[in-house]
């Protein structure tokens, strides 16, 4: 199966990398405003017990995150009610029956289609693995998940998932090659259409699986627009509105 997948490597043009404290790393994924807000669950609701990373969307009507049912955490979501308050938690079962944690959601603008991790030992890798499914309206259920593959996904945890849309531009976190206390964040751009390394021997290939260079991923005479891009993530705060708590703000680091 590793090898399968190593041979399904996508080509993912990975622009930046950083490597931060993981217990605030939410803190460097530079989302626009019309891509939402990240924040985690204790500074929006301060008055509940939970732990763990929520996502907002745009609208500021709905929220998705993970919540612990006896240490195991699955998804669940909420919506803003007329009266300004959040709704009671409604959950959302991304795989019925499985076993394992199930985490780090983000709900892409289409309100259907949520990208996630989870660490259940028959769909991961190794530790969390990234995965995407999408709801059928027609039967209100989500589709068998997809795993996102490799390089993003690794024998190590890799978690959090986001796409800022208005952008074109995405990152997640992985715990690969890191000290327990540190994650890395890495800055990519979104493929349209998915494309393999499929000309190249496996010994190849491997480099990118691991992601050792990320100049290596990058496309001829491109690199100008991912440093405008990157300038432009790393110096522009988006407005993050929050009614509930208006003295959180996201710190974006330079």
């Amino acid at each position: 199966q590793c090898e399968s997948m190593l041979r399904r490597t996508e080509k993912v043009r990975i622009i930046d990398s950083l490597i931060v404290a993981k217990d605030r790393f939410l803190d460097n994924y530079k989302l626009s405003h019309e891509g939402g807000s990240l924040s985690y669950f204790a500074d929006i609701f301060t008055d509940e017990e939970g732990e763990g990373t929520l996502y907002k969307n745009q609208r500021n009507d709905k929220i998705i995150y993970a919540s612990a049912t006896d240490s195991v955490y699955s998804i669940n979501m909420r919506n803003r009610m007329n009266n300004g308050n959040w709704s009671e938690e409604m959950s959302v079962d991304l795989i019925p029956g499985a076993s394992g944690n199930i985490a780090y959601p983000y709900l892409l603008s289409d309100g259907l289609t949520i990208y996630f991790a989870t660490d259940n030992d028959s769909l991961s890798i190794g530790g969390y693995d990234i995965f995407v499914t999408r709801k059928n309206l027609n039967s209100d259920l989500y589709l068998s998940p997809n795993n996102v593959g490799i390089p993003v996904n690794s024998t190590s945890n890799d978690y959090r998932m986001v796409i800022d849309e208005y952008h074109n531009v995405g990152w997640f976190a992985t715990e690969r090659n890191q000290h327990p206390d540190s994650v890395a964040i890495y800055t990519y751009i979104p493929n349209e259409v998915k494309e393999i390394y499929s000309n190249l021997p496996l010994d190849s290939i491997i480099p990118y699986a691991q992601i050792t260079s990320i100049s290596q991923t990058w496309r001829d005479g491109e690199e100008e627009s991912y440093k405008d891009l990157i300038n432009q993530l790393n110096t522009t705060l988006a407005p993050q509105e929050d009614k509930e708590k208006t003295e959180f703000e996201f710190v974006v680091s330079p």
